[in-house]
């Protein structure tokens, strides 16, 4: 971890321990929880080995953040590519649940996401979908974001102090 980066971990956390008013304190979470998230999906990303563009913090017609991801064509239309689009999807939840005692909580976008793909490997098949996406995609994102938590939770401290980490950024520290 270059000091830098641990800089700017120690700042939020300095940050974060300085609050005494319930609803700063609530606010505050509630950025950390987004950081967590989105820095879920970019540690995914980058596990699968698709290029992260950018996670920031309120983007576009993002409501709380983002993660901008490059998935690359040749996987759109397999298994694999699915499969891992799953994973990708459920990311920021499962991100929550680990690092912050969430109970499950579903953003609409991760969930379609999700669902779709699971629909476009067994169209035919709700068992076999529920299962893609509750068991294999959840199993393989929990174990994928336990794997790489010191780079999730580096990337997610350093959103919340700056509010955007580049893409080439978030893959250094992932590669660190």
């Amino acid at each position: 971890m270059n000091q830098h980066n641990y800089n700017a971990m120690l700042d939020f956390l300095a940050d974060a321990g300085r609050l005494s008013d319930d609803a700063m304190l609530e606010q505050a979470a509630g950025k950390w929880r987004t950081c967590i998230h989105e820095a879920g999906h970019a540690v995914v990303a980058l596990a699968v080995g698709w290029q992260v563009d950018e996670v920031r913090l309120k983007h576009g017609n993002c409501q709380d953040g983002c993660c901008l991801v490059r998935m690359p064509e040749v996987y759109t239309n397999n298994q694999w590519g699915q499969l891992k689009l799953i994973t990708l999807a459920l990311a920021g939840v499962v991100a929550e649940c680990e690092f912050c005692g969430c109970k499950l909580r579903w953003s609409k976008l991760d969930e379609e996401k999700a669902w779709l793909a699971a629909e476009r490997i067994a169209p035919d098949d709700a068992t076999a979908r529920d299962n893609l996406v509750n068991v294999t995609g959840a199993n393989e994102t929990r174990e994928i974001i336990r794997e790489h938590q010191a780079a999730l939770l580096l990337i997610a401290a350093i959103l919340a102090q700056v509010g955007h980490v580049d893409g080439r950024e978030a893959a250094k520290i992932f590669e660190e």
